[in-house]
């Protein structure tokens, strides 16, 4: 029975058996999305609490982590809901100041807390200020996410874990997604891994949570002149090296082998180049830069400098971008095209990419049906359908599940899920504009607002964010065009379609995506696919985790067997990175840091006074399962102090590891 609290919610029979089994021990629990996990945590939470009243009489504290920003009010929310007002439920992000006044839980960010628990270390200290952990997604802790560097400074102490997700690893084959299950228990100190049947959950009444939705999968674009014309031979995707994304560009530029978009683009942005740099002397190519996102960045910032070229420069230099990290495969052209056309369309926004002309910027405008501004008439241009076929195609999808909706008379909500932040902001300006000027859907994007805006013209803000979401629950616009953001566990109210615009990258991101559509008549659609991950593999994955979590016994491998993988898989790694140590970088921080992302170590710090009370000082500690060194540094300075300490760590470490 639930508690007097809440006389309307109650447990489903499958949640209150979790609750019972994961009482008081480290856990992994595995439900679809909209089963109820949160649900779970709150009550094992509630539990927790008032076990702790009854022992030493220091009240605990629990720790609930969300990877992102937007999920800190809504799970907050829901936890208060559920522990009632005699709790207190503090919210902690970037940009928020720690709480100041005494809490129960804390529901936060994983980097914001880490960096508050480096300054409260009293307050936030494992065991003594927190007894309980909840990782909410916690398949995150399995890559290099912040939620990794705090499940392993975990290691160790007495702290009860409990680790939510619909799906527990990015993994495909079932070797490697036991591996992962076995490295993720052995890491989080887990004991048990708590999850329900189709049979029982449906049993108990849920339907939602898009477990249910087989893929619709509609990837064949129409072939049209234009693209029959264009279909050139781009770099095979088996040699395809992200780290070498732009170098592999420039060598195809200079061997002339690349695509005749790319070659049309380069020399209209070369043209425009030279044009910048003979009307100031500050400018210098940007191009050689291989973070991409700076070249629209550095033409922005030449631009204030009073650098006009550079205005318009910045929109191709966005153009070029989408279409280096496309790998020059027909989408990057198109998106490319598409947003050189949305500036142009926002006359508002000052800066029209297709003011200033050259002789090369003519010619892709007219040879890709853009207007030029000497020719306002343009060119006998080519068709929407013709220039973006999958924009198109998309378009017609959304047609045809708004038309299957009017039938049942139900209006179509859909979430359409995109993989780069500036793809976002083109798909929901075109959507509004609609194709052909046939303006039928609204449309809204939705990005992560901690990190770097697309370009420096387009932006979101956190208020703007939250708007655009509270726009669409209430149903004032059709369309979410959302990055994976809104896959892990944000509440999507009234959803009913979920549309892949860009490939499925893992079968986490497979059943996250769809979970956000939980109506009865929801649909799930994918338009393009990914080699190696179809629709139909990733489907296969996501039964075979299922029946994998409900037969796995974290207690079935002997600690002896498991450490032995570890230190081999350690071994290896340190092996690996050691290269690093020998280098003589001018940033000995740089060089630790990269160090540790490449053995997977977590890098301890604790600031504090010297003794003297004048100096700052540092210690970092280096702790893999084969080693644990440390360091401490002291300067007037606190960032000079952990500065002394990367160099001293870092010779350290090249003592244990070169010298053997």
């Amino acid at each position: 029975m639930l508690h007097s609290m809440h006389p309307i919610v109650s447990l489903r029979g499958y949640q209150r058996r979790i609750c019972d089994e994961v009482q008081g021990r480290s856990a992994l629990v595995v439900l679809p999305t909209g089963s109820g996990k949160t649900l779970v945590a709150a009550e094992a939470i509630r539990r927790h609490l008032e076990e702790g009243m009854t022992g030493e009489g220091k009240a605990p504290k629990v720790l609930f982590l969300v990877p992102a920003c937007f999920l800190v009010q809504q799970q907050s929310a829901c936890l208060q809901t559920w522990l009632g007002h005699n709790r207190v439920v503090a919210q902690h992000m970037g940009g928020l100041e720690f709480p100041r006044t005494a809490f129960n839980v804390l529901v936060s960010t994983p980097e914001a807390f880490r960096l508050a628990q480096l300054k409260w270390p009293e307050l936030l200290a494992w065991e003594s200020g927190l007894s309980m952990v909840v990782f909410d997604e916690v398949h995150h802790v399995l890559k290099d996410h912040p939620y990794r560097k705090l499940a392993l400074s975990l290691q160790g102490n007495a702290v009860v874990v409990l680790g939510l997700s619909a799906s527990l690893t990015y993994a495909v084959s079932e070797a490697k997604v036991k591996s992962a299950m076995t490295k993720l228990s052995f890491e989080l100190g887990v004991k048990f891994i708590a999850t329900a049947t189709a049979e029982e959950l449906e049993l108990d009444g849920f339907r939602g949570g898009g477990s249910g939705l087989v893929a619709e999968v509609h990837t064949d674009l129409p072939i049209t002149s234009w693209t029959h014309a264009e279909q050139e031979q781009t770099l095979p995707v088996d040699m395809r090296k992200p780290h070498l994304m732009h170098s592999s560009f420039w060598s195809r530029m200079r061997a002339g082998v690349s695509t005749a978009f790319a070659a049309t683009l380069v020399r209209a942005v070369r043209s425009l180049e030279a044009l910048a740099a003979t009307s100031s002397s500050e400018f210098k190519s940007p191009l050689s830069q291989q973070k991409l996102a700076s070249w629209g960045q550095y033409a922005h910032d030449q631009a204030k400098k009073g650098c006009n070229v550079c205005a318009q420069l910045q929109h191709w230099y966005e153009a070029l971008r989408l279409t280096v990290l496309s790998w020059e495969e027909p989408q990057g052209r198109e998106l490319g095209l598409m947003y050189l056309q949305m500036m142009k369309q926002h006359g508002h926004w000052q800066f029209d990419p297709l003011a200033v002309e050259t002789n090369e910027t003519k010619e892709f405008c007219h040879k890709y049906g853009l207007m030029v501004a000497s020719d306002m008439t343009g060119i006998d241009a080519l068709p929407e359908e013709e220039l973006f076929p999958k924009w198109a195609h998309l378009w017609h999808e959304l047609l045809r599940q708004r038309a299957c909706r009017e039938t049942r008379d139900n209006h179509l909500r859909a979430v359409v899920f995109v993989q780069q932040k500036l793809t976002a902001h083109i798909l929901a300006h075109f959507l509004n504009q609609g194709l052909g000027g046939e303006r039928i859907f609204s449309a809204l994007p939705l990005h992560s607002t901690t990190t770097d805006a697309p370009t420096p013209l387009l932006d979101l803000s956190k208020a703007q964010a939250d708007t655009n979401l509270h726009r669409f629950g209430a149903g004032e616009v059709d369309i979410l065009v959302s990055t994976t953001v809104a896959e892990e566990g944000m509440d999507v109210p009234g959803a009913n379609c979920v549309v892949r615009f860009d490939p499925v990258q893992t079968s986490v991101s497979f059943v996250q995506g769809r979970g956000r559509a939980r109506q009865a008549d929801s649909s799930f659609v994918i338009l393009a696919e990914q080699q190696g991950r179809s629709a139909a593999q990733l489907a296969e994955s996501e039964s075979m985790q299922a029946r994998i979590a409900g037969e796995f016994d974290p207690l079935a491998q002997t600690s002896e067997q498991i450490l032995e993988r570890e230190v081999q898989a350690q071994c290896s790694r340190e092996r690996t990175a050691s290269g690093v140590l020998s280098k003589q970088s001018s940033s000995a921080l740089q060089d630790l840091n990269l160090f540790c992302k490449k053995t997977k170590v977590a890098l301890a710090q604790r600031d504090f006074k010297s003794e003297c009370g004048k100096l700052h000082a540092c210690e970092l500690k280096y702790r893999s399962i084969l080693r644990e060194v440390k360091s401490c540094g002291h300067a007037v300075r606190k960032e000079d102090a952990k500065k002394t300490a990367a160099a001293l760590l870092l010779e350290a470490l090249k003592g244990e590891l070169i010298a053997k």
